[in-house]
């Protein structure tokens, strides 16, 4: 717009002879056109400056395929993670199993032989047996009931255990429905790419 103005201008100084216009008039006219030029370039520069900004910004936005890799890598990533961390929890768990096992064979053992050691130290007395006998029936009753504490926890836990499998049933579940619903939005997406590039292909057709 900047330059069609200066060259009616130009225009108007070439006819100048024929036209009675003052000469200070035509170069005013003329001054503000160059005037108007340079802002229209500057403001033109400023403009360019911004767009190569925003352009820059635009390609360091990963596209739909980049995205696609990304979520497959940190899918990938996640399975290994969860897979490391479930095993670690076994590893625990059967430490921890061991550990316990160990301990009661442990005591086990220290009662067989404190057992066999008091018999020995009692057997040649009737009052002897007998309070070997009361201390036998007094340690079976407490094992009876450090058994049914181990039974009742075993229930507890197994009613965890069966809760814990339910939910993550249901989470798995909502992973298969999850997984299905990407899968369909990246056929929609790809199906979107191909009709967009088919109109772009179209739009260019009819312009030339």
């Amino acid at each position: 717009m900047c330059n069609e103005e200066l060259e009616r201008l130009r225009g108007l100084a070439s006819q100048a002879d024929d036209v009675d216009t003052p000469q200070s008039d035509i170069e005013a006219q003329l001054q503000r056109a160059r005037l108007r030029l340079e802002s229209g370039k500057a403001e033109l520069g400023a403009i360019s400056r911004k767009l190569a900004v925003l352009k820059r910004q635009i390609e360091q936005v990963p596209n739909r395929t980049e995205l696609r890799e990304y979520r497959l890598r940190f899918s990938e990533l996640y399975n290994q993670v969860s897979a490391t961390h479930r095993q670690t929890k076994q590893f625990f768990s059967l430490y921890n199993s061991l550990e316990d096992t160990k301990r009661y064979l442990e005591k086990e053992l220290s009662l067989l032989n404190s057992i066999v050691d008091s018999y020995h130290q009692v057997s040649h007395t009737a009052s002897g047996r007998v309070d070997f006998f009361n201390q036998l029936s007094s340690l079976h009753d407490g094992m009876k009931d450090t058994c049914n504490k181990v039974d009742k926890r075993y229930h507890t836990e197994r009613i965890s255990v069966e809760k814990l499998q339910h939910e993550l049933q249901r989470l798995l579940d909502q992973k298969v429905a999850y997984e299905k619903c990407l899968k369909e939005l990246e056929s929609e997406c790809k199906n979107n790419d191909i009709l967009l590039a088919r109109l772009k292909k179209k739009e260019a057709s009819q312009k030339q």
